[in-house]
C-alpha cells in the first residue's frame, strides 16, 4: 500500500527540480505572497461587515441613551460599592486593618 497515491506523487516529481535542490527563494516568495493575499481578503471582508452590520444596520435607538431609562438605585448602589472599597483600600494602606499572610 503506498502512502501517496500516483496522481499526487507524479505532481510533486514535476515540480521539483531536476537537480533534487529546493528552490526556497520562489517557496518564501509563494508564501508572502499567499499570506498578503489573506491578509487583503480579510481586511475586505472584515471592512464589509462592518459597513454592512454597524453602519447601515444599525438601530437609532442603540445609538441613544436616555435619562429616565437610567435606574436611579442601581447607580446609588454601584457608587456605595466603590466607596467601601475606597475605604477598605485606604485602611490596608495605612495598616488600620491586619493582614494575615497565608505563605507564613
Amino acid at each position: 500500500m503506498t502512502i501517496i497515491p500516483k496522481f499526487i506523487s507524479s505532481h510533486l516529481t514535476m515540480h521539483s527540480s531536476l537537480e533534487g535542490r529546493m528552490r526556497t527563494e520562489r517557496d518564501w516568495f509563494l508564501l508572502i505572497i499567499a499570506s498578503i493575499l489573506i491578509l487583503i481578503a480579510e481586511i475586505v471582508w472584515s471592512t464589509f461587515f462592518f459597513r454592512d452590520n454597524i453602519v447601515v444596520h444599525a438601530p437609532v435607538h442603540m445609538t441613544t441613551i436616555s435619562t429616565a431609562a437610567i435606574d436611579k438605585n442601581a447607580m446609588q448602589n454601584a457608587q456605595a460599592v466603590f466607596g467601601r472599597r475606597v475605604s477598605i483600600q485606604s485602611a490596608y494602606e495605612s495598616n488600620a486593618l491586619p493582614v494575615s499572610d497565608p505563605a507564613k
